[in-house]
């Protein structure tokens, strides 16, 4: 049996914060332009504008899913920025000092 690609509809914020992802029919041209959104690589469509406006008529137990949604997304964002970020341009810094190295001995070694 071949797998079908399945669609997904994501709300989310102006950031890109993904509040709540639901399975959805694959959007048509109409709705994706009402929508201002396209379909990325894994089938997901956002719905941007109206977000959080469209989940508020919910009940308590969607903001509660959606505030904790928000306080994930920042803790997220808070570790990578201390924990990954200096490790990544560490690493940067590392690779620079090898390029230059690099470069110093093709330039002894090249006839000239």
């Amino acid at each position: 049996m071949r797998p079908d690609k399945v669609y997904f509809k994501a709300f989310v914020l102006k950031d890109g914060t993904v509040l709540v992802g639901m399975p959805s029919r694959k959007p048509g041209p109409k709705t994706l332009k009402n929508f201002r959104s396209k379909i990325d690589e894994d089938g997901i469509w956002w719905n941007i504008e109206e977000s959080y406006k469209e989940l508020e008529h919910y009940g308590h137990d969607a903001k509660l899913l959606v505030h904790s949604t928000i306080a994930t997304s920042l803790n997220l964002r808070r570790i990578v920025r201390e924990q990954i970020t200096p490790r990544i341009n560490r690493l940067e810094e590392r690779l620079s000092a090898i390029e230059t190295a690099l470069a110093r001995i093709v330039t002894q070694l090249t006839p000239g």
